[in-house]
């Protein structure tokens, strides 16, 4: 899939669902507070699929191949997380749009950009885990 790049400060809004206009609204609301208002510094975090400690719980369902393009690891997370509650935004003028996913073989952001903002570099690549679990069925 090609890689989607942030190129303006609210990113690709194209929300499908009432859900999705809520995260803009929010990315939105965060944009007014930090550069028109001046009021705060805000990272608005697109994050990506991190739900279980085990991600090979939907192995062989139909959203596989998306839930492993959008995997963020409990570990990239936290990696995020920390980067963007200590990141210096004045050279950003307070806002920051992210996308938070690691860095997996098959991920459709260009996380380049999140990276230089948040000074982040995700670890864990979901092709890999996936390829380590298979290796410890197979031996086990």
């Amino acid at each position: 899939p090609a890689s989607i790049r942030i190129s303006d400060p609210l990113g690709r809004a194209g929300p499908d669902s009432f859900y999705g206009v809520s995260k803009v609204c929010g990315e939105a609301m965060g944009y007014l507070y930090s550069r028109v208002q001046k009021s705060f510094d805000f990272v608005a975090l697109r994050i990506g699929w991190c739900l279980y400690d085990e991600p090979t719980a939907l192995r062989g369902t139909d959203c596989e191949d998306y839930l492993r393009s959008m995997w963020l690891s409990q570990r990239d997370f936290r990696g995020f997380l920390r980067a963007a509650l200590l990141a210096d935004l004045a050279d950003r003028q307070g806002f920051v749009l992210a996308y938070a996913v690691s860095r997996n073989g098959r991920r459709v952001f260009d996380l380049e950009e999140s990276m230089q903002s948040l000074g982040y570099d995700p670890v864990d690549d979901a092709e890999e885990y996936f390829s380590k679990v298979d290796d410890a069925m197979t031996k086990g």
